[in-house]
């Protein structure tokens, strides 16, 4: 049986704010830990993603070795992977990844607005939604392109 002192008190905090404290040992994997977390914080281990002091834990260290004992370690929920195809070349449907040119980075740029709605890093739509006025006082209108 395992000894008090190999016991640690952690507090997982998820981004609806409840905190749940856990007493664990201290040589649990960051894996382990996170299946002995599932039901309670209803995420499954896939999905989870646990952020001390700005890092994420690695699954295969310990506890221990991120000296989390009595501390609050924050935890988010993965977005799902992307399973969508892209529009390729001539309008055929390509998987990310495929049709990459050689020596090409895999880390693409989201597609421009004349390939469909522009996106932000995340993955997210926009639209711009409106102008505002700037005073000409501060301009040299001969400079002003439209």
């Amino acid at each position: 049986m395992a000894e008090s002192s190999d016991m640690i008190e952690v507090t997982v905090k998820t981004l609806d704010s409840q905190s749940r404290t856990y007493r664990v040992r201290g040589q649990l994997t960051v894996r382990q830990f996170k299946e002995h977390i599932t039901t309670s914080v209803e995420i499954p281990v896939s999905k989870q993603r646990l952020i001390y002091q700005g890092r994420v834990l690695q699954d295969e260290r310990t506890l221990a070795d991120y000296n989390v004992d009595g501390k609050v370690i924050h935890l988010v929920e993965r977005a799902p992977p992307q399973t969508s195809t892209l529009p390729g070349p001539g309008g055929a449907g390509v998987s990310p990844g495929e049709g990459a040119e050689a020596g090409s980075s895999s880390n693409s740029h989201p597609p421009s607005s004349s390939q469909g709605s522009p996106h932000d890093r995340n993955g997210n739509s926009y639209v711009m939604l409106g102008t505002f006025n700037v005073p000409v006082n501060i301009m040299d209108p001969q400079q002003i392109q439209v």
